[in-house]
């Protein structure tokens, strides 16, 4: 070998050496800082208790409790995956929230990991340059925000973590499919209709999915999307399969599930000044709360209404505006404005309170916008690998966030805190008001408990949580004429709420009033045939009137289909008394 031969080998290792260092730099050492970034962020938040929907999702929540008997019980939930997910928790580690955390905060990482790589890939298909650091502060924003706190440690509201995490896969295999190989397409199937089926902002996805091939995959030409049609009708397709598989088979969704005070035209009028308010948050990251309270308009002259519609105006001239500029930077506003709102209306639509958690995904596009205007200002380009100003200045608002959420964390560790933040911010919440009589009831602060209970219900008096729960105040003061009452308005109120009818069946129970007791827990168990509660009470109740058989059968029922379930001593005493007595069999 020559000794040019020799140098130009050695060239080319030092380069495949550089290449290499270069990949490590670009790749790893931004997903390691996220990882850790996040890691930090949210430990606080790894003991935190189930609050919430939590209790009644997840706690009380007999159907994950045998995950080999899950697969027939999530067709009664349009959220299955969600569901499933669960389930493993609760095979894995029962009630424990450390390991529902651990799962939570996990899937976020790969959230915001997921989010880098795309927004890298958008910078590389704008400027045909690789980037690194605006990429990289986007998905860190997104790692830190506190709005995602009623994502990440409110446990029941994984089904927005889990099914961004799919519709982000899906998103990257699709193009994937289009710049390496056609069979990366089933990938992005699957993931579509898993994120369809842990929460339903999956609809989206086949929109999302068209914009994106126009604007980046092929640059504003449309012929170039309509070769590659056939991807796109298959998506269309199975979004039209899976809107009647739900209509048919899951149950249907919350939709139009309005409050007694709404009224469509208001429900509707109202919606993009709720986009607005939380907009705001996302910008100036003051105010959040578990449960905000949105009033519906009362007159098209309200500054909501006036503010709405100015703002739908200006947000449809910026989007022609970067429609027809066509730049690099516009191409990237773009995508981010139509990403934030395309991603929401299905939220909009079918939900009466928009919360933090809806903004989880949606605000990947609002992070874009951010990063972008920094870069904006200081007149930089988005393949920048490094400037000293924008990385310090980025670095103290990604600070700020994160000291925001860590504080937020607090408040999910304490839910008697989580909900006086709630009232302390709107004090009309009757929702608020009811669960901080739940938590003053559990720690025996009886008066204070009754006082949140009476104030929930003059807020809102067709909300049968607070009627429930003061009947039960008044069962502990063995006041039970009082608390049939409250028992019997609530189930008024909502007759199929299985809850509320398993109450009042207690009611006549404490009353001796068996027979009505009997009935209303089978009014229970006709509603919903695995409420265990009720199951339970039932049982007893036949127990106490002398009717062995029929308790027997309950006992069994139970022992079937709960084999978990710690088997209470009257019910084992009551077989061996009836079989004793050569009772029959069931």
């Amino acid at each position: 070998m020559g000794k040019s031969e020799i140098n130009r080998s050695i060239s080319m290792n030092c380069s495949a050496g550089n290449n290499i260092k270069n990949h490590f730099i670009q790749l790893f050492i931004p997903i390691i800082f996220i990882l850790l970034i996040c890691s930090v962020i949210y430990y606080n938040s790894l003991n935190a208790p189930f609050v919430f929907d939590d209790i009644v999702c997840i706690v009380r929540n007999y159907d994950i409790t045998q995950l080999k008997d899950i697969i027939p019980k999530l067709i009664n939930y349009d959220r299955p995956i969600t569901i499933l997910s669960f389930a493993l928790n609760y095979y894995f580690g029962k009630l424990n929230t450390f390991g529902y955390h651990i799962f939570n905060i996990i899937i976020h990482i790969i959230n915001c990991v997921l989010v880098f790589f795309i927004v890298k890939k958008m910078v590389f298909y704008v400027y045909q340059k690789k980037s690194v650091l605006y990429p990289f502060f986007v998905s860190l924003i997104f790692t830190v925000h506190p709005i995602n706190t009623e994502v990440v440690t409110y446990i029941y509201n994984r089904s927005a973590s889990l099914s961004s995490m799919f519709y982000l896969f899906s998103l990257i295999f699709f193009i994937k499919s289009i710049e390496k190989h056609k069979n990366y397409f089933i990938l992005t199937v699957i993931f579509f209709i898993l994120s369809y089926l842990t929460k339903q902002i999956g609809i989206t996805l086949p929109l999302i999915i068209l914009i994106f091939d126009y604007i980046y995959l092929s640059d504003f030409d449309i012929r170039k999307v309509i070769k590659k049609k056939s991807y796109h009708i298959v998506l269309w397709i199975i979004l039209v399969f899976l809107l009647v598989l739900q209509y048919f088979y899951f149950n249907e969704t919350q939709l139009q599930k309005k409050d007694y005070f709404w009224t469509g035209l208001s429900y509707y009028l109202v919606q993009p000044w709720v986009i607005l308010k939380f907009l705001k948050l996302s910008f100036i990251p003051i105010g959040f709360c578990i449960d905000h309270q949105i009033y519906p308009l009362r007159t098209l002259f309200e500054y909501r209404s006036i503010s709405s519609l100015i703002f739908v105006i200006i947000m449809i001239i910026v989007i022609y505006k970067l429609f027809i500029r066509r730049t690099e930077l516009s191409k990237l506003f773009l995508f981010a404005i139509l990403w934030y709102f395309i991603i929401l209306v299905p939220t909009s639509i079918i939900k009466v309170h928009i919360g933090e958690r809806h903004f989880y995904l949606p605000n990947i596009g609002v992070y874009m916008v951010i990063v972008g205007l920094y870069f904006l200002v200081l007149r930089k380009d988005l393949y920048l690998v490094w400037n000293t100003i924008l990385f310090i200045l980025l670095i103290v608002h990604v600070t700020v966030l994160g000291i925001i959420t860590v504080n937020r964390n607090k408040l999910y560790q304490n839910p008697l805190l989580l909900w006086q933040d709630v009232v302390k911010k709107y004090p009309n919440n009757a929702l608020a008001h009811d669960h901080l009589g739940i938590i003053c009831h559990e720690k025996g602060a009886l008066d204070k408990a009754y006082e949140e209970y009476i104030k929930s219900i003059e807020l809102d008096p067709e909300k049968e949580n607070a009627y429930t729960h003061l009947g039960v105040w008044y069962v502990d003061k063995k006041m039970y004429d009082e608390s049939i009452k409250y028992f019997k308005e609530a189930v008024r109120i909502a007759p199929n709420n299985v809850e509320a009818i398993n109450n009042l069946a207690g009611g006549y129970f404490m009353k001796n009033m068996f027979e009505e007791a009997i009935r209303n827990y089978r009014r229970a168990l006709k509603i919903n045939p695995y409420y265990l509660e009720a199951r339970k009470n039932l049982a007893i109740t036949y127990y106490k009137t002398g009717k062995y058989e029929e308790a027997l059968q309950e006992y069994r029922f139970i022992k079937r289909n709960f084999p978990d379930e710690p088997v209470e001593k009257n019910m084992e005493e009551l077989e061996k008394l009836i079989l004793s007595k050569n009772i029959r069999k069931w």
